[in-house]
């Protein structure tokens, strides 16, 4: 891949000083922690808003917190490309995920608003609210809004300390009874392209700067209890045992083996035992299972399979088990047409451009439902996320906004639009 131009370069450090000052709006003093409709979170909106206008862009806040803004074009008639990603976070965050994305969306959106010539479409910048899910539980809550799959239910949802969505809002100064009219189901974007850090190591090992991607991984979310019978650790002798914990540790290997395969990756994070105490074989354990591909045949399978085998071993411990869902989605498919612009878009000969699965979950997962997604990659150091070390290169930043220049300019040049045929 070539240097990027000096230009590039210092579109690239204006981005990178205003993620420094987003990354400096935080809710914790030691750490950057920017939750759904926190102090922090509007602050970093207003932040927003007054960048867009510093643009000559016209920005507001929609009924759920997220920020929009638009660059009018040519042919208003036609429905607008939408740009942008997320500005909420985890705990202790990294300060790139989400942010990088909407800062160079609204770079792209300056650099097009300068030179003064509008673009041939119109183009709609997005900075979700809550796509992390930290506070209320509920990932993607943003991006469901706008596409219309939120329900009365969602204002009910709460945080651990017992604030509702309904009373955030209020908080906030927005309207619950608006909730609603985020929805853009009535006049969607004709697509959404989002740019996010890779959050894995594959472009760090490979040395490369960005990657197209080719889906949304899907996944089913459980959690598994294990109920045996808790005794005293030295007179129970091993033979007539009921060790839900030894039973657990038994089916955390079988779901590691099960997904040593291409494509395909499981995750135990969560443990819990009872009564958690040296001396006492353990009568009771939960633990959370989080198994994920973009293949979704294969992932039923598997996760089929893996529950099948936990109940064999089980029955032969002579422990119950029990499993309930937590979560999970279909794998989302990036539009064909999209990945093949966004390919062109990436210096470089586009057949030779790496397509990557994304197994982190996104606001696209949301949007497919009301157009065709697309999703560039951008290299992370390490491949490290959700951490305070998440790095991302200024070089690397300088080459993202060229191909989000690029994009921009192919996908103008469009006359069919790209159909939700294949979203």
């Amino acid at each position: 891949m070539t240097s990027p131009s000096t230009e590039l370069m210092a579109r690239a450090r204006a981005v990178l000083d205003r993620i420094d000052a987003l990354a400096s709006i935080s809710d914790d003093t030691d750490a950057l922690t920017r939750l759904f409709l926190s102090p922090a979170h509007i602050k970093a909106n207003r932040t927003l808003l007054s960048w867009m206008e510093q643009a000559g862009l016209d920005g507001f806040a929609d009924p759920v917190g997220n920020v929009i803004c638009e660059l009018p074009g040519t042919t208003n008639s036609r429905p607008p490309l939408m740009l942008g990603s997320h500005i909420d976070t985890v705990r202790d965050a990294g300060k790139y995920d989400g942010t990088l994305g909407v800062l160079v969306a609204l770079n792209c959106l300056e650099h097009l608003k300068a030179r003064g010539v509008p673009p041939s479409v119109p183009i709609r910048l997005v900075a979700f609210g809550d796509e992390e899910g930290v506070r209320f539980g509920s990932t993607i809550l943003g991006s469901r809004a706008v596409a219309g799959l939120t329900t009365a239910d969602d204002l009910k949802r709460a945080d651990p300390d017992g604030v509702t969505v309904y009373d955030a809002l209020i908080e906030a100064s927005f309207e619950p009874e608006d909730f609603a009219a985020a929805s853009m189901t009535d006049s969607p974007p004709a697509a959404y392209v989002e740019l996010h850090n890779e959050q894995g190591p594959v472009l760090d090992t490979a040395g490369e700067s960005l990657a197209c991607v080719s889906a949304i991984v899907g996944s089913r979310r459980m959690l598994v209890e294990i109920n045996g019978l808790s005794g005293h650790a030295g007179t129970v002798p091993m033979s007539e045992r009921q060790d839900a914990l030894a039973a657990a540790a038994e089916c955390i290997c079988l779901i590691e083996d099960a997904c040593r395969r291409p494509d395909m990756v499981g995750t135990v994070g969560f443990l819990e035992t009872h009564p958690n105490a040296g001396n006492v074989i353990a009568g009771r354990v939960r633990f959370s299972l989080d198994i994920r591909s973009h293949d979704d045949a294969l992932l039923k399978s598997v996760c089929d399979g893996i529950e099948e085998k936990i109940a064999e071993i089980c029955a032969r411990r002579d422990v119950d088990v029990t499993f309930e869902t937590t979560g999970g989605a279909h794998a989302t498919r990036c539009d064909d047409r999209l990945i093949q612009m966004i390919e062109k878009s990436i210096p470089g000969n586009a057949d030779q451009v790496r397509r990557l699965p994304s197994g982190a979950g996104h606001d696209g997962i949301a949007m497919s439902n009301i157009c065709p997604i697309g999703m560039i990659f951008v290299r992370c150091a390490k491949g490290i996320s959700h951490h305070p070390d998440e790095a991302v290169d200024v070089h690397d930043i300088a080459a993202a906004i060229g191909a989000m220049d690029r994009f921009i300019e192919l996908y103008e040049r469009e006359q069919v639009l790209p159909s939700p045929e294949g979203s």
